[in-house]
Formats: C-alpha cells, sequence, structure tokens
C-alpha cells in the first residue's frame, strides 16, 4: 500500500439501499427467528457469544471476512488497527464479547447465504401466489406472466432459477438451529 491508497473504514462504505427480499439486503432479527434452520452452526455461536444485536453487526457488516481476532485492543499494532475497525463495525462491548471467545484465533464470519436465498426465495413464492391467485386476491396471471413479472422484480435472476423456484417447496438445512439460536 502507498502512503497516499485511501484506508477503507466503516464511515467510508457506501450504503445502498436494496429491496428485503434482495439475497445481499441485511438480515433482521426477524430473519434470525423465522429462519433459523438456515443460520448454519457458527452463525448460531455468534448470536450465542455476541447476542442477536452484535451477531447482526458482525454478520451484516463482515459476512465472508476471515479475521485474526486480536486479544486487546493494543497489544499490537495490526491488532489495533483490527480491533478498532472491527469495534466500529460491532461496537466495542461485541468487541471485548470476541476478543474472550476468540482472541488470538482466526475467526470466519459466515455469510449466511442459505439464509438470505431462502428469505428471497419466500419473498418469490408469495408474490407468484398472489400474482396468479384469481380476483378478488390476487390478480390472475398466468405462470408465464407471473415469471416474468418476478424475473423483472427480482433481476438479475433467470427464468428457470425462478420457475425452480415457485415449483418447489423450502428445504431446512439446519434442523436443530431453533434451539441452537436460543430463540
Amino acid at each position: 500500500m502507498t502512503a497516499n491508497a485511501p484506508v477503507l473504514t466503516p464511515e467510508r462504505l457506501v450504503l445502498v439501499a436494496l429491496p428485503a427480499h434482495h439475497v445481499l439486503s441485511a438480515i433482521s432479527a426477524n430473519d434470525l427467528t423465522a429462519l433459523a434452520a438456515w443460520v448454519p452452526p457458527s452463525g448460531a455461536e455468534l448470536v450465542r457469544v455476541l447476542g442477536v444485536s452484535g451477531a447482526l453487526a458482525l454478520l451484516n457488516g463482515l459476512g465472508g471476512v476471515q479475521l485474526w481476532v486480536p486479544k486487546g485492543p493494543c497489544n499490537n499494532p495490526a491488532g489495533a488497527r483490527t480491533w478498532a475497525y472491527v469495534a466500529r463495525v460491532v461496537g466495542e462491548a461485541a468487541m471485548l464479547d470476541l476478543a474472550r471467545e476468540w482472541g488470538g484465533q482466526w475467526l470466519e464470519v459466515p455469510t449466511l447465504d442459505a439464509l438470505r436465498k431462502e428469505r428471497r426465495n419466500r419473498a418469490m413464492r408469495w408474490q407468484f401466489d398472489q400474482l396468479t391467485a384469481k380476483a378478488p386476491q390476487g390478480t390472475g396471471l398466468s405462470k408465464a406472466r407471473a415469471v416474468q413479472e418476478l424475473c423483472l422484480r427480482f433481476a438479475p435472476i433467470t427464468w428457470r432459477q425462478i420457475e425452480t423456484i415457485v415449483d418447489r417447496a423450502s428445504s431446512r438445512p439446519y434442523a436443530n438451529a431453533q434451539t441452537e439460536l436460543g430463540l
């Protein structure tokens, strides 16, 4: 890195407003409760250690990151930078909890892709049902017209993917997740 290179900090991140059903949109506490079966054991462990708000901040802010968790805020320059950055994302209290549990170790923050996709798929199936239901409950579109409408609403996604999603029921990859999350 050169001396003039910009440093990425949480304050410099550009937040883009995404629809709630978008695969990349933030996970909420309601998502964790309603879709607990799609939270991997590593995500449940973060909820246990950090609480729901701390875990959500970490999952939404640093999902997919492999992170060396410092043991304290001032142990060495690299650890101090990591501590400061992560503490801005999750808060000082959650950072202390992270250090107590994983200090001096690597932590892989899960992306919760399965949860995000299931949330999108449920929204898609619900909208499909609304589009194909007869009036007055729905708009009475044919399957082909409803799939086309969903392609426009959920782009980028293919016609075939949407047909597969609306024709298939949900699966539950982590069946005992409700008890693991304590929700």
